[in-house]
């Protein structure tokens, strides 16, 4: 597996070049406090907002990091991103494991190439992203 290269470039019928990437890493997150009601106090609570918007995301993340790394190096689990680019950014994610990791990525690369969205029996389909209006939106999930 390499580090920041894919492990496959792969050409789809429609002439869009994905990239797939494998990964037993999974990113603990940057998970800010969710707010359901606007404040009216506007100026006095910035230093709050700034603690539970910015430093206690960052600081969860700093702490769950190294155990994140632990657990990637013990895990059987491989994380695979297929990405493009152009046209448009678009990505789609499976979960598998070590011991079908070929199989899967067989079925992931002719998926690819001939423009449906493969369903290996060895792998969990975690989604699909596509750019929109410049937020990505969820496409599709099997669960």
């Amino acid at each position: 597996m390499g580090f920041f290269r894919p492990e496959r470039v792969v050409t789809g019928h429609d002439g869009r070049e994905w990239e797939i990437y494998l990964s037993r890493f999974a990113s603990p997150g940057w998970k800010p406090h969710r707010r359901t009601s606007p404040s009216r106090r506007g100026l006095f609570l910035a230093p709050v907002a700034f603690g539970r918007e910015l430093v206690w995301p960052a600081a969860r993340f700093a702490a769950l990091f190294p155990w994140a790394l632990i657990q990637a190096n013990k895990s059987k689990q491989i994380h695979i991103d297929a990405v493009t680019f152009y046209p448009w950014p678009e990505s789609q994610k499976w979960l598998t494991t070590t011991d079908h990791l070929d199989e899967v990525m067989v079925e992931v690369v002719r998926g690819l190439r001939i423009g449906e969205l493969a369903h290996p029996d060895d792998a969990y389909f975690q989604g699909s992203r596509q750019l929109v209006g410049g937020t990505f939106r969820v496409l599709g999930r099997r669960d």
